[in-house]
């Protein structure tokens, strides 16, 4: 719990500092804008108009520090801590710099004049940008603040005791009221800060936590259905394996007699190669099945060794149990896909086929896989000859989680899982509510 807060935490900061960069763009730019303008204009300053113009060069190179660093971060999505210390460096130097610029332009005109109330006007506007521009790192603002204020405040004070100013108190106490209200300002601002973007990154980890979920729900229904399958591929894992024993208890005693003849052995040995290849195959499908990782990437292949392969893993189910599986002239076309993936989307279908008439008395029971082509789609019918699905079942079923079947002997998810596969083929997987027996569709799209 404690890394989950401290991770949301340098999140939230992350974006703060992200948002705050774009917003800051803009004002690097009026920075430098101004600070040439006044290079020129100096308020007409004489006798220190060499520091304020010096102090413009100094704001004008601040800011093109400021603005290539932010440039940078708003391209990259990336805010690293070399980042975070040039921009605050940029930051610093431009506010004292406007400080020396004020501070000297103050002091030549005696507060008088209407270059100082242009003074004033472009101070409280630089004030009001920051808690927009600032808003992400509070020594940055409260600095800010402070070099531009209080140095102001201090001549007017100064000017007062001098005699030459009567109104230095009433200016310095109007400054102080104004740098209190921009505080207030500043933290109403930040927390709404905070509260958008904890939001956002609330949002960021629930949809990272579904996902997890997710792919944990994906992988339960692999385990559900390689127990299904476990009966078939025992039995086809064994019957291979009793062809390779006895080819191979052949071969020994045809190697004791004097005369062997190559030809029988080499058919012997072709015979332990097959056996050996459909047992590979066999395994390489568990592997490929059962993994979390992702999956492999898609390749091209052929209709034919999809269904032949998916065959592999229910025929025998389907033979123990007296179901007559019938399988249409398979087209000769080739999918773009994940081979497994869509085993897992016919299985699933054939298995949830297996449950609705498996323990039926019906002499008659059976399951029918045909074929249609159009408009370069392979429409892939999977029929059995139970009950007919009543429509107000058959709405709900790619719903996650439902399922008529017994609590503990269905998960709910083969179905829904079993769409999304075939939408991430460009496909899709449908309930045909215009035939009369219970039939599911699966559409896939045909390599050219």
């Amino acid at each position: 719990m404690k890394k989950n807060s401290i991770e949301r935490k340098l999140k939230i900061n992350q974006l703060l500092w992200r948002e705050v960069a774009q917003k800051s763009f803009s004002a690097s730019v009026a920075f430098a804008v101004i600070a040439t303008f006044v290079f020129f204009y100096h308020f007409n300053v004489s006798e220190f108009k060499i520091l304020v113009q010096s102090g413009c060069v100094v704001v004008i190179f601040a800011n093109a520090l400021r603005l290539w660093v932010t440039r940078k971060v708003v391209t990259n999505s990336v805010f690293s801590k070399t980042d975070k210390n040039l921009i605050r460096a940029g930051v610093w130097l431009n506010a004292l710099a406007w400080s020396v610029i004020f501070s000297f332009s103050a002091f030549e005109t005696k507060f008088v004049g209407t270059d100082f109330v242009i003074i004033n006007v472009i101070i409280a506007i630089y004030l009001a940008s920051t808690i927009v521009t600032l808003a992400y790192d509070k020594t940055l603002f409260f600095s800010f603040h402070v070099l531009l204020i209080f140095p102001i405040m201090c001549l007017s004070i100064y000017f007062y005791k001098m005699g030459s100013f009567h109104n230095g108190w009433f200016v310095a106490i109007m400054y102080l009221i104004y740098f209190i209200y921009q505080i207030k300002q500043y933290k109403d601002y930040r927390t709404q800060l905070f509260e958008r973007f904890g939001y956002q990154v609330d949002l960021e980890i629930s949809y990272v936590e579904l996902q997890n979920q997710t792919s944990q729900l994906v992988q339960a229904s692999k385990i559900t259905a390689l127990g299904n399958m476990s009966g078939g591929l025992a039995h086809e894992v064994n019957n291979s394996l009793m062809v390779i024993l006895t080819a191979v208890q052949q071969i020994e005693r045809r190697l004791k007699q004097k005369h062997v003849e190559d030809l029988q052995l080499e058919n012997k040995f072709q015979i332990v190669k097959n056996a050996g290849q459909k047992i590979k195959s066999v395994v390489q499908g568990l592997k490929y099945f059962s993994q979390q990782i992702d999956s492999p990437a898609k390749e091209i292949k052929k209709l034919e060794d999809i269904i032949r392969l998916t065959m592999t893993y229910c025929e025998e189910l389907l033979k123990a149990h007296s179901i007559k599986i019938v399988i249409s002239k398979i087209p000769d076309v080739k999918i773009l896909c994940q081979p497994y993936q869509l085993v897992q989307i016919l299985f699933n279908v054939i298995k949830n086929s297996y449950d609705a008439i498996h323990l039926e008395n019906s002499s008659e029971k059976w399951i029918k896989i045909e074929f249609m082509e159009k408009d370069n789609i392979v429409f892939i019918k999977i029929k059995n000859s139970g009950k007919p699905i009543p429509p107000e079942v058959s709405e709900h079923l790619f719903q996650p989680f439902f399922s008529t079947k017994d609590v503990n002997k269905g998960t709910g998810l083969s179905l829904s899982i079993s769409k999304g596969i075939a939408m991430d083929h460009s496909g899709d997987l449908e309930f045909d509510f215009s035939e009369q027996v219970t039939t599911f569709i699966l559409k896939l799209p045909i390599v050219i």
